[in-house]
């Protein structure tokens, strides 16, 4: 239909199956199909255009993707599709939080609630992403109560794909007081047991929570397996944000090992993704890691990347990656 022009019915298309495409790991496709669709379809069909957005806020994009959400909110909204916009508004709302911006990402959330219906699967995830924001803001008891609702909800409606979400993002109270085992029985049940299906953005996320809690337990081998596969999967989707994190958490792991050399060497690397993924190096733990590496070499002299740095942190990260927020 691209190629004869028919981009009205093309751009249907990718609004009617673009949820779909984005849940079973085919972004590439869908963003080079989207990309070609002229602005009079796309105002015809916001949907399409808010897949596209979804596509560049899986890869870590969030200028790009909050730029085209706001375009295809204007357009949902004038369509009068209340589904589609909140939906948009959702994944506005992971951005904010991945910025650390809690209060615009409530907004957001309480918006897209709104505009919703009480059996909507748009307020489990909502549930999940609020609950997400309570992690990284350290309030425990609120995040297990918004993550078991967001569960009850996805087991309700027989949504297996957000169960795994949100079964995994129940893991990660438990990960961040420390108690890894617990952390690892959830974190694992992303991860599906069918080989034939095809990888999703969301175990690339699962693989390296699961690989820092194996770190924190000493069990290094592991940990690389699960990095490994963690690597795979951003590379595969193209995921600079998480890339970043990844190379980061390699770092940790030569640090943990001694092999200084090849820690800094993907440091460097995680920085230069954070920057491709305009992420401020203040809503992530790569300034304390690698002050802490510096600190075991016996350099105790300022870091060049901080004035002042005035605690290491060597415990659990405070800011882990956690976003495993439908729509993945």
């Amino acid at each position: 239909m691209l190629e004869a022009e028919d981009f009205n019915r093309a751009a249907g298309i990718i609004a009617q199956h673009g949820e779909s495409w984005i849940a079973s790991g085919k972004l590439a496709s869908l963003s080079s199909l989207a990309e070609k669709l002229p602005a009079p379809a796309l105002e015809v069909h916001p949907r399409a255009l808010a897949y596209r957005a979804e596509v560049a806020r899986l890869r870590g994009d969030f200028d790009s993707a909050q730029a085209l959400f706001r375009r295809a909110i204007a357009g949902l909204r004038e369509k009068g599709d209340r589904e589609g916009e909140a939906e948009a508004l959702h994944s506005l709302a992971t951005i904010a939080r991945r910025r650390g911006d809690y209060e615009e990402a409530f907004q957001y959330l309480d918006r897209a609630v709104e505009l919703t219906p009480a059996d909507s699967i748009i307020r489990t995830k909502c549930s999940n992403t609020r609950g997400l924001c309570f992690v990284t803001k350290g309030e425990w008891a609120a995040a297990e109560r918004e993550f078991r609702f967001a569960l009850q909800s996805a087991e309700e409606q027989h949504d297996e794909h957000h169960i795994r979400l949100v079964t995994h993002n129940l893991g990660l109270p438990a990960m961040m007081r420390g108690d890894f085992g617990e952390a690892l029985r959830w974190l694992g049940r992303m991860l599906r047991s069918d080989a034939d299906l095809p990888p999703i953005p969301q175990e690339a996320t699962a693989h390296l929570n699961i690989a820092r809690c194996h770190l924190y337990r000493g069990e290094l081998e592991k940990s690389e397996q699960h990095l490994d596969f963690a690597l795979a999967g951003c590379q595969l989707f193209k995921m600079v944000g998480q890339l970043g994190e990844a190379s980061e958490a390699y770092g940790n792991l030569y640090r943990e090992r001694g092999d200084l050399a090849r820690a800094g060497e993907s440091y460097e690397r995680a920085i230069r993704s954070y920057d491709e993924a305009g992420i401020d190096l203040a809503q992530v733990e790569l300034i304390e890691e690698r002050a802490l590496m510096s600190l075991r070499s016996g350099d105790k002299a300022p870091a060049p990347w901080r004035k002042s740095i005035d605690c290491w942190n060597v415990g659990p990260p405070t800011k882990i990656r956690s976003d495993i927020s439908p729509r993945m």
